[in-house]
């Protein structure tokens, strides 16, 4: 008869007709002075382990018995599938349970070089292991090997694990330009389908205006309308990619908006002979090459304009703006003529968008004295009239 921890006779024989955990096969011949029984035991588990021992009875009082003892040590762990998939920034736990009849000495953690691994933790039979804001580099192989006073150590393995998080492709720094401008910015997930990812900027979500999957990575793709109105929100936002409030891009993204201006002013109209200055103004970033400005007039035809040279150019005085200033004098050349200037950025950055300004003009007429000068005197209620009348294309003089 077999027995799991026998105490004495009056012990349960182990009945394998009963219990689906044991196989009996014992064989009553007696070969070579060998009497042999063999017990075959599924399932193992804590429950099972203990001191098996087969008692041979001669008589009720004569047997003879042979014991060993069966020690069980199972790890499993958790993720258990093959292959794992996280895109989680916040962090990522594998743990291993050991559930073992004797008590473990400790564990000890292995994974891709370079890896910290020492992130561990304990909760009853759960050993932890945590990363802390992994990246793509902790992809890999993890094993928790356990270790005990004598016998076999069994190990847990996570043979194929993979960080996968959201990436911006657009570089940390962009610079666009208002007044219509478009801005595209990307968004990467290496995933085994196509994923939903958005474009977070700081207060929102804002859907891709593309998505698309070419296996392993979804590709989404964001664009934003630089108008004059929505520049200085876009300027003071950083965008980050993500799929969800912890699975997001390690890389933001900081938008810096340049714009062109005129400085005209009030000035439409001027005496003959004066001296106009017209000023254009733009944006300056060290991290850009300076804009170019090109001053134009417009032709007879009043279709086309002609490039003018003599402006004077430099930075202000904080450095924030490329001024270009233009003086022009009132006269026959300048009656009723248009002038414009086009400012240009060209970053040579990847995402740099060349940008001409909208078409400002200035409208430069004469005015003069119709008439001699005259002396004049008037007695009584007499009426004395003068009379100015001033060439110009502005009704406003």
């Amino acid at each position: 008869s077999w027995y799991l921890n026998y105490a004495d006779s009056s012990s349960v024989a182990i009945d394998a007709a009963t219990d689906d955990n044991y196989a009996i096969v014992t064989d009553t011949s007696v070969v070579n002075g060998l009497f042999k029984t063999t017990i075959t035991i599924s399932n193992i588990n804590v429950d099972l382990a203990g001191t098996y021992k087969a008692v041979f009875w001669f008589s009720d009082t004569e047997s003879y018995t042979s014991e060993g003892e069966l020690t069980s040590r199972q790890v499993t762990i958790t993720p258990s599938d093959a292959i794992v998939t996280s895109s989680s920034n916040a962090q990522f736990q594998m743990t291993c349970t050991i559930s073992s009849s004797d008590t473990t000495t400790g564990v000890t953690w292995t994974g891709p070089s370079g890896v910290d691994v020492s992130g561990t933790s304990i909760d009853g039979d759960d050993y932890i292991l945590t990363l802390t804001e992994p990246t793509s580099t902790a992809s890999g192989a993890y094993t928790c090997a356990f270790a005990f006073s004598a016998g076999t150590a069994p190990s847990g393995v996570f043979s194929d694990i993979n960080i996968n998080l959201v990436t911006s492709t657009s570089p940390s720094s962009v610079y666009t330009t208002a007044g219509g401008a478009e801005l595209t910015l990307t968004c990467t997930l290496d995933s085994t389908s196509e994923e939903t990812l958005y474009l977070w900027d700081g207060t929102s979500d804002l859907d891709a205006d593309t998505t698309d999957y070419v296996d392993p990575t979804t590709t989404a793709t964001f664009i934003l309308d630089v108008t004059d109105d929505d520049a200085a929100t876009i300027a003071s936002n950083t965008y980050l990619c993500r799929k969800s409030a912890t699975e997001y891009s390690v890389d933001s993204v900081d938008v810096t908006v340049l714009q062109a201006s005129d400085d005209f002013g009030t000035v439409t109209s001027g005496i003959e002979g004066d001296i106009q200055t017209l000023t254009c103004s733009a944006d300056y970033d060290a991290a850009v090459a300076l804009p170019t400005i090109e001053w134009k007039l417009q032709a007879s035809d009043e279709s086309t304009f002609s490039v003018i040279s003599g402006a004077v150019e430099g930075l202000n005085d904080d450095g924030s703006q490329f001024i270009s200033a233009l003086n022009v004098t009132v006269g026959d050349a300048t009656d009723g003529n248009q002038y414009k200037c086009d400012v240009v950025y060209s970053t040579g950055l990847s995402a740099s968008v060349d940008f001409t300004s909208d078409v400002t003009t200035v409208s430069l007429t004469q005015m003069s004295v119709d008439g001699d000068d005259y002396q004049i005197s008037a007695v009584g209620t007499a009426s004395i009239v003068f009379t100015c009348i001033a060439a110009s294309s502005d009704s406003s003089i």
